[in-house]
């Protein structure tokens, strides 16, 4: 996983030796939970409401940024999802940003 300003991105290592990167465009928030050895997939959801992404939203609106843009056109939008991956062990990582793409590597 590595992020910037305006995206984060996920790479997963299928089992048929294919990569997808899962791109998030204008993040608003990232939470990576009990982090510990390998991270095997065991699911993932995205979903329009979930109480991460309200959290986020509350703590930029209680610092009174919600009113202003930002540097991020897609951030700018003010709607995001969120997506939910639980890790094998039972930790989790949450993502939530203005638009998700996945980027797949056909070789």
């Amino acid at each position: 996983m590595s992020f910037d300003y305006d995206t984060v991105r996920i790479a997963v290592d299928e089992d048929e030796g294919r990569q997808l990167v899962i791109v998030a465009t204008g993040p608003i928030g990232i939470e990576y939970v009990g982090l510990w050895d390998d991270m095997i997939v065991e699911g993932a959801t995205l979903s329009d409401d979930h109480p991460f992404a309200r959290r986020c939203w509350s703590e930029i609106e209680q610092r009174g940024e919600a009113a202003f843009d930002t540097g991020s056109p897609a951030r700018n939008g003010r709607r995001f999802q969120t997506l939910d991956v639980e890790f094998q062990d039972g930790s989790g990582l949450r993502v939530v940003a203005a638009r998700f793409e996945v980027e797949g590597d056909d070789g």
